[in-house]
């Protein structure tokens, strides 16, 4: 069930690889756009709630990872570039307010910054 014979690394819900092209099938999750992350991100160790992390991207050997007020990432953003697959953000959002991250591989493929709620590709985040 392979959607293309001369790629590997291309089949139905295949993980992306870092390697410039889009890993998946038509009708999977992320079809159409090229080394977007898969898996999790997210605060998830309870002993370090600056710890922001992802799954990490076969082939990939840096992130960037952006930080904004907004859940669209319309407003101006915070973040950085990493070789590692957590950002330890010390930073707390207003009371009452929340923090919205975005995370796609840099190298050595600029990634996706995957879809934004309408199902389109976001081409930019951060003004």
């Amino acid at each position: 069930l392979d959607c293309d014979d001369s790629d590997a690394n291309t089949y139905p819900q295949a993980d992306e690889t870092n390697d410039g092209k889009d890993n998946q099938c038509s009708g999977d999750p992320g079809y159409g756009v090229a080394d977007e992350l898969s898996g999790d991100t997210g605060f998830h160790d309870p002993g370090d709630k600056s710890a922001y992390c992802w799954d990490p991207q076969d082939s990939a050997t840096e992130y960037e990872v952006k930080r904004s007020d907004s859940p669209g990432m319309t407003s101006p953003c915070h973040g950085t570039t990493t070789t590692q697959t957590c950002w330890f953000d010390v930073a707390e959002p207003l009371p009452g307010n929340a923090y919205f991250y975005l995370t796609r591989s840099t190298s050595p493929f600029g990634g996706s910054w995957g879809y934004d709620s309408e199902k389109l590709e976001r081409t930019s985040v951060c003004p």
